[in-house]
């Protein structure tokens, strides 16, 4: 369902990759489409790619990015008390 949903706004698939405009990453991501904006000017977020003047976001690039956003936690072990 969500792939139906994503090529009726208009996503592409390139080279097996998923391709989002930045208004699909940013409804995604529940930010403004200004804030990915000012990230990619800062060299933060996701990596954008830009196809004939399209900034578009590759699915593999937004998956890496979101994992890299909150790696897993190393806990010490938990002695129990006792």
């Amino acid at each position: 369902m969500a792939e139906s949903a994503h090529r009726r706004r208009g996503s592409q698939t390139v080279c097996g990759d998923q391709m989002l405009t930045p208004q699909e990453l940013a409804d995604e991501l529940r930010v403004s489409v200004r804030t990915l904006r000012g990230w990619r000017d800062r060299g933060r977020g996701p990596r954008a790619t830009r196809i004939e003047g399209a900034i578009r976001y590759r699915r593999s690039d937004v998956d890496r990015w979101l994992a890299e956003q909150n790696p897993p936690e190393e806990h010490p072990t938990e002695s129990t008390p006792g």
